[in-house]
């Protein structure tokens, strides 16, 4: 709320509507966002820290430390794909797990596709859990024409495969 205000004059001069009561901004609303590392699951963390050859993540300085419980979960989640082994050092597995820019367990997902032979069809899957919608909704007409027009390619494409 705090940081919303000092934008509202930070161009020209300007208002800020809150849309709450003090109220409530003094009871509820707390006084800054956790850091993500506190909210998020760690397990892509993990797996980056581990691939760039930090053996020891509990050791590793933080500004905001995140709870053991998370830091548990999250070797736990690396352990049961096989991106690391029972004494936390990064598997060859784990280590190309790291290089895909998705998360740990879409990553094993694609690399078992490659072994079993069915990648095309994983390829949508992983595609699909992405992204937050799969529809798309074009607000503006020009929106709606540009996707229209790319349907209308597709389908050409189609044809002529």
């Amino acid at each position: 709320a705090q940081q919303r205000m000092g934008r509202a004059g930070r161009v020209q001069s300007g208002i800020c509507y809150r849309l709450y009561t003090e109220k409530y901004y003094a009871d509820r609303m707390a006084a800054a966002t956790p850091p993500e590392v506190m909210r998020t699951n760690l397990t892509s963390f993990l797996l980056t820290l581990k691939s760039l050859g930090i053996d020891n993540v509990l050791a590793f300085d933080l500004m905001d430390l995140p709870s053991v419980d998370a830091l548990s979960h999250g070797l736990e989640s690396l352990y049961a794909l096989g991106a690391i082994d029972d004494k936390t050092q990064l598997t060859r597995q784990g280590f190309d797990m790291a290089t895909f820019p998705t998360e740990p367990r879409v990553s094993k997902m694609l690399l078992v596709s490659l072994e079993e032979g069915c990648s095309w069809s994983v390829l949508g899957v992983a595609s699909a859990l992405q992204v937050r919608s799969l529809f798309v909704q074009p607000r503006t007409q020009r929106q709606r024409q540009e996707y229209e027009a790319a349907l209308m390619a597709d389908r050409g494409t189609l044809i002529d495969s």
